[in-house]
């Protein structure tokens, strides 16, 4: 295969290539969560199955909504006490890798006529196009800190202070199609070249967030809470194209090649957003709704296809010019904005709340910090065990109206109070070797207390 631009090699397209590629951004991010953020539409703990409820079992949960920790009934100190998340997602493009290794072989051929030549580029045009519309992969992942969130409900204070540290981040790696030319080679042979590429965006970084609730008229029937929550994040964002060329370099150089052009591309940013929330709380049932990024701040990626001759290595500058060429298609410049978004929520309950439904919605749609859309509705039920040695169960699903338009069944399980397990699996699925499988998935353990 001979993948060329601008006179300069580039990296070669293989199918596990750009799996491994995507692994690689997501594993140059160090990721974590952020409970009631929409930079990362990544659920922690028992919210993969909860949705956006905010529930008083569960410490995560209790955050969703800034006015739901003073709701919760809970006295004294509750804190976590670690927590791991992750998820993938892929595009919905059948036998991927499969696809992509015999096109690698297509291209690694350089003695072919030109009828062969003709009946390949005819083959794998419509190949390519697919990949340019649904071929992508994007992985995220989430690590809470140990003790956060934590917070305190004590006499005297007049309502419930929380206080969370977490670390976010995300990585989305797509395909950038063009077709496949028929060149000579001499000697009446013919190879078949393309400038498809690798279009790489992530972020990584943290939030410190710091809120407060408390009762805001008592009735007999019910209370209505208020809160606000102040988040801080600290963010680099990084952007880049990697073009796939002929080399005989291995996986691991390919991924190299992602990581140093992440690294050539990134800026640091600091932003810091407001949400407030209000629930109305009464024996068997509680309603309210939550409004994230009421200031909508904003932050700027790198920019990337501009004053590529002034790199001084030949492989940055033959990124820079890829991306260039792409500018159709892609921003160069570009600006994430943190819209608003308000989440209505819903769920009815016994007495002691071990048995329980709910229901949230997002009335808008925003976009997370690698530009894919999301508005979220979800429901759920379960039980709420009151024993260390009866499990908790909880069952639900979750769809997404915008984007990707991936709908979710959930699962989750609490072992003696203190461990939660909770996975997400999409109804929608592609074929792998033959086999179908989820587009995509979710999971998480988490561990918290209450004293």
């Amino acid at each position: 295969m001979s993948l060329r631009f601008k006179r300069i090699p580039l990296l070669p397209l293989r199918g596990s290539g750009i799996l491994a590629a995507a692994v690689v951004a997501g594993l140059s991010l160090p990721t974590g969560h952020v409970a009631a953020s929409t930079l990362v539409s990544l659920p922690m703990g028992q919210d993969i199955t909860y949705g956006g409820v905010s529930s008083p079992r569960t410490v995560q949960s209790t955050l969703n909504n800034p006015a739901a920790p003073a709701a919760s009934g809970r006295r004294g100190f509750w804190t976590g006490l670690g927590a791991v998340s992750v998820s993938a997602e892929f595009g919905d493009v059948d036998n991927l890798i499969e696809r992509a290794e015999d096109l690698e072989e297509a291209l690694d051929k350089d003695d072919l006529t030109l009828a062969q030549a003709e009946e390949l580029k005819a083959e794998f045009d419509a190949f390519l196009e697919e990949l340019g519309r649904d071929g992508y992969v994007k992985l995220s992942a989430a690590a809470q800190l140990p003790f956060t969130p934590f917070g305190a409900n004590l006499p005297g204070w007049g309502g419930a202070f929380s206080l969370e540290a977490n670390a976010i981040g995300s990585a989305r790696l797509r395909i950038l199609d063009a077709p496949i030319e028929v060149v000579p080679t001499g000697g009446g042979d013919f190879e078949l070249q393309s400038r498809t590429s690798a279009y790489v965006k992530g972020a990584y970084g943290a939030q410190l967030a710091v809120g407060y609730s408390a009762v805001a008229l008592h009735r007999p029937d019910g209370q209505l809470y208020v809160g606000g929550r102040l988040n801080y994040y600290q963010m680099e964002l990084s952007k880049g194209i990697i073009a796939l060329e002929d080399t005989d370099d291995d996986e691991e150089d390919f991924g190299d090649a992602v990581r140093d052009d992440l690294d050539r591309n990134t800026a640091k940013r600091s932003v810091t957003s407001l949400d407030v929330g209000a629930l109305w709380v009464a024996r068997n049932y509680q309603v309210g709704g939550y409004l994230r990024n009421l200031n909508e701040p904003s932050m700027k990626y790198p920019t990337i296809g501009r004053n590529c001759d002034s790199l001084d290595s030949g492989i940055a500058q033959a990124n820079c010019f890829t991306a260039a060429s792409f500018s159709d298609r892609i921003a160069l410049d570009e600006t994430y904005q943190m819209k608003r978004q308000l989440t209505l929520e819903a769920s009815t309950f016994t007495a002691n709340r071990s048995l329980f439904a709910g229901f949230s919605y997002d009335v808008n749609a925003t976009r997370d910090i690698v530009a894919d859309e999301h508005q979220w509705w979800s429901v759920h039920a379960g039980y709420a065990s009151q024993s260390w040695w009866i499990p908790g169960v909880r069952a639900g699903y979750r769809s997404n109206q915008k984007g990707s338009e991936l709908s979710y069944y959930t699962l989750g399980l609490t072992l003696f109070r203190v461990l939660n397990l909770d996975a997400a699996v999409s109804t929608d699925e592609v074929e792998v070797d033959g086999d179908k499988v989820p587009r995509a998935a979710m999971a998480s353990l988490s561990l918290e207390l209450y004293f």
